[in-house]
């Protein structure tokens, strides 16, 4: 498998568990919390993976013109997850209200953007290296 599939495999499992996320955020049952700490925990390392993987990514002096965007929009994604977990524990999501649902779109939106942006542009990317 060539590094361009193995991100657009990491983009899936990543869109995959957000919307695990999501599911398990419109509950109401006491054990989506203890879910909802392990898929957050899941969702961080995943991160960091696709992190990591795009190093070597990028490498490819072919794909090098989409990393400043990845960077900046994995970056924005990053913070955005980050600030709504230290914002909003799971153990205190039934108090959480307006200001958490509200968080929890802007981090849905910056991943959406993210796996949007990744998923484009691999695609293309992949689709000249066969023309090519």
């Amino acid at each position: 498998m060539s590094e361009i599939d193995e991100m657009l495999v990491l983009m899936n499992e990543l869109d995959k568990i957000q919307t695990e996320i999501q599911l398990i955020g419109a509950r109401t049952d006491h054990a989506r919390k203890l879910e909802l700490v392990n898929k957050r925990r899941e969702l961080s390392v995943h991160v960091g993976e696709i992190a990591s993987d795009a190093e070597a990514l990028f490498k490819d002096t072919r794909l090098e013109h989409l990393q400043p965007e990845f960077n900046a929009k994995l970056g924005i994604m990053r913070h955005n997850i980050a600030l709504h977990q230290s914002k909003f524990p799971a153990v205190n999501m039934d108090e959480a209200g307006a200001d958490y649902l509200e968080s929890a779109r802007q981090v849905a939106a910056s991943l959406r953007d993210f796996v949007q942006f990744a998923r484009s542009g691999l695609i293309d990317a992949a689709r000249h290296r066969r023309a090519g």
